[in-house]
């Protein structure tokens, strides 16, 4: 299974991240592919997504692969992977989070 953050992370309800996450319940996911190109997005998806990665039992092997831009959500997103790989320019953005109070 092959995932392309490309843009911006959207929110939860978004139906993109519905389906992502409808495949681990229908399908037997033996490899997971995560190709990250975003300036980030909801942090509650990255969160989200995240978790269902490192707690779902998946056969095989959680990749990321880091293509020019992973900041913010993007970093969350990127540390998934069991493997991480990144091309020789891609640039990281990590930051604490910010409250609207």
């Amino acid at each position: 299974m092959t995932a392309k953050f490309f843009g911006e992370i959207p929110e939860p309800d978004d139906e993109l991240i519905l389906n992502f996450i409808s495949a681990f319940e229908t399908f037997d996911v033996q490899n997971v592919n995560l190709v990250i190109n975003t300036h980030g997005g909801s942090w509650d998806t990255a969160i989200m997504l995240y978790n269902i990665l490192q707690g779902h039992k998946i056969s095989g092997v959680v990749r990321s692969y880091g293509i020019s831009s992973v900041f913010s959500a993007g970093s969350i997103l990127f540390m998934a992977g069991d493997v991480r790989l990144a091309t020789h320019y891609t640039d990281f953005l990590i930051h604490t989070t910010q409250l609207g109070l």
